[in-house]
């Protein structure tokens, strides 16, 4: 199911890839916090944008106007979705989306500029502690994982991003009706952010890279929603 699938490879912390070579992607510049912790607390926002964290605070991304965040931890999750803008078979997606993930502490954000189709654009993450492992063996391992599902429709395109440090990978493929984007980036101090992105094919790109290279670790209960 496609749903799933974004919130299986989040939960596994595997991931990488995709499409074109021609995706320049600018390494992440460390600034209050440094590269030493691994930790990016303080960055000159691009016009239009707000910086949104998990309810835990442990990851941000950089959005641009639309993106409504919904926490996860919400006593009724219908009324979160439907004060965030959405009904209908939109709620219904991001319903089903959301409780897949299986972790309360991740963030999770859906795009209101169109509240009325589904699947719904939506971006899940979270940032933890990861495996010393190199960035090529965790591609190859994505790969298989992707090459077993049967729902995934066309190629499936991985490759190695410069976000972070060392750097990170993407994965990129349709699985059904949803283009899905998995991005997993590491950080020094073993820290490791886990993205996924879910859009309706061609519905998200090129505001979809720009975002990515703003994906980073805050501090424990930093919590930037400015």
């Amino acid at each position: 199911m496609k749903l799933l699938s974004a919130a299986v490879l989040l939960a596994a912390g595997a991931a990488a890839c995709t499409s074109p070579a021609t995706n320049p992607q600018a390494p992440a510049t460390p600034q209050a916090g440094g590269a030493a912790t691994g930790y990016i607390t303080a960055r000159t926002l691009p016009p239009g944008r707000r910086t949104l964290s998990s309810v835990e605070g442990d990851i941000a991304l950089d959005l641009p106007a639309g993106w409504r965040r919904i926490d996860l931890n919400a006593t009724s999750l219908s009324r979160e979705i439907k004060k965030a803008g959405f009904g209908g078979p939109a709620m219904a997606y991001i319903k089903d989306n959301a409780k897949g993930l299986g972790r309360k502490h991740a963030l999770y954000v859906a795009d209101s500029r169109d509240t009325a189709r589904s699947p719904v654009n939506t971006i899940s993450g979270t940032c933890d502690g990861g495996e010393e492992r190199s960035i090529s063996v965790q591609m190859a391992e994505v790969r298989q994982q992707l090459a077993r599902r049967e729902s995934i429709v066309g190629p499936v395109a991985v490759s190695q991003v410069a976000i972070g440090d060392p750097g990170g990978m993407k994965a990129d493929y349709l699985d059904g009706l949803t283009r899905l984007v998995y991005f997993r980036i590491m950080y020094p101090g073993r820290k490791v952010c886990t993205v996924t992105f879910t859009a309706r094919p061609g519905s998200l790109t090129p505001e979809l890279d720009s975002i990515a290279k703003s994906i980073r670790p805050l501090p424990p209960s930093t919590g930037l929603d400015n």
